[in-house]
């Protein structure tokens, strides 16, 4: 480049990872870019009255000059900031911020104009055996193998009508249900399906429902008192105490088949002990993948803490914007009244932000950690994730792969690879420790 087209650039922090970048087009370079624009017009612009490419340059200058300008403009400010941001080696974040309105082209002057950009966060990694992160402990008992089995049970349990014999625990009653607040009934529904010992109803908590309907037979009622809930759809109506009124119109006797030696026969073991051996077998295979989990998040919990650093406030507040209008679309996919949905999305407002800051940081800290390590995502890798997905959706790896495309998501699978084997490869950089309950409980399996 030679010297009558340098940029002038100067750089200042005006933020945590914020730089105000001020920028000089010299006038020789505004000249020429402004009159090689006008020359391409001139060529291919077709007045009435001349040939195509013979319109007098006055005539084009007159009609076009503007937006001419505003092309030269545009295109000057994108190619003199990419070059700036090149030559001072900034590794940005987003795209650059400015007063575009505010900045004008004119012939014989230089242009002068400032952007703000974002820059990823610059910090120290520690020697990473210095980082100590504490096993998480996950561990299965009797009382894991007993729940896991109740499952089984009640996947198999069947109900039937029980007459007039009271609500049992864990029964199903059918209600007619009546809800009044200052003097007006606001919900009157029948044949309402409750399953005991819940204290919900309809998304409504009820508390002490479960106790006061339990042993009520068909035809007596229940009678509670309760504040309506926040999202309640009447406005003003909201935090009031209500009225509740439940009939109870049928009861259904839950039966659920005993643990015996014909039950395990249906799922086709020999006896109880061998179908509690083989759930304890499932349970153990869960937990390995439960913990490396659970050791994982640990790690990066840890590096968390141990690295400090600020994040660009626009970052964050663009990524909590995203996370929080993918909320809003789900709320309205389900059908969720609009004055819900406002206060849904005040509530998740800060839990989404504390979010998108500690993701955010993670991400900024295990980029840093791979590319130390040169930890990278193969094409291999690649193919095989896209295989494994197309899997779960029924798909050829092909049609995953060009839908995947097509969203843009490959870069996002290949950066969740790519952190996936840091993480992995950090479980032995770090100083693992083991926590005293661990201990024990290893001297326990030992013995």
């Amino acid at each position: 480049m030679s010297d009558e087209s340098t940029l002038t650039v100067e750089v200042e922090d005006v933020g945590p990872c914020s730089k105000k970048v001020r920028i000089t087009v010299p006038s020789e370079r505004v000249d020429r870019e402004i009159e090689d624009t006008f020359n391409n017009v001139q060529k291919a612009v077709h007045f009435r009255g001349f040939r195509p490419g013979k319109a007098p340059r006055r005539l084009v200058e007159a009609r076009m000059g503007e937006r001419v300008l505003d092309d030269v403009k545009e295109r000057l400010i994108q190619t003199a900031t990419q070059e700036a941001i090149e030559g001072e080696k900034l590794e940005t974040l987003g795209e650059a911020e400015a007063d575009w309105e505010g900045i004008t082209v004119t012939r014989g002057e230089a242009l002068a104009f400032e952007v703000t950009v974002d820059v990823r966060p610059d910090f120290d990694v520690p020697d990473l055996s210095t980082v100590s992160v504490t096993k998480p402990v996950l561990t299965i008992d009797d009382t894991d193998v007993d729940a896991e089995i109740e499952k089984l049970r009640m996947q198999r349990a069947t109900s039937e009508d029980a007459g007039d014999d009271p609500l049992a625990e864990a029964g199903i009653a059918t209600l007619d249900v009546k809800i009044e607040c200052e003097g007006e009934t606001i919900v009157d529904e029948s044949d309402v399906e409750w399953t005991h010992p819940s204290d919900v109803l309809g998304g409504m908590l009820i508390e002490g429902m479960a106790a006061g309907l339990l042993g009520k037979k068909k035809d007596e009622t229940g009678e509670f008192t309760v504040p309506l809930p926040d999202n309640f759809r009447v406005d003003e109506l909201r935090g009031k105490d209500a009225s509740v009124l439940l009939t109870v119109t049928g009861v259904q006797r839950v039966n659920v088949p005993a643990l015996d030696d014909e039950f395990a026969a249906e799922l086709d073991y020999d006896d109880v002990d061998e179908l509690r051996g083989d759930v304890q077998k499932q349970l153990e295979r869960e937990l390995e993948t439960h913990s490396e989990r659970a050791l994982d998040n640990a790690i990066i919990e840890s590096l968390l803490t141990t690295i400090e650093f600020d994040l660009p406030p626009s970052l964050v507040r663009r990524e909590t914007g995203r996370m929080l209008a993918r909320f809003q679309t789900q709320l309205q996919q389900d059908g969720t009244p609009e004055d819900t949905i406002r206060e849904e999305l005040a509530k998740a407002q800060a839990e989404a932000e504390t979010r998108v800051q500690r993701d955010l940081r993670s991400s900024f800290i295990l980029d840093r950690i791979a590319s130390d390590k040169k930890v990278f995502a193969t094409e291999n890798e690649v193919r095989q994730e896209i295989a494994r997905m197309a899997s779960s959706y029924d798909r050829s790896p092909a049609e995953m792969e060009e839908y995947m495309q097509r969203q843009g998501m490959v870069a996002a699978l290949r950066v969740s690879i790519r952190e996936r084997k840091t993480v992995t490869e950090l479980r032995s950089l770090v100083t693992l420790t083991e926590s005293e309950s661990q201990t024990e409980t290893e001297q326990e399996v030992d013995a």
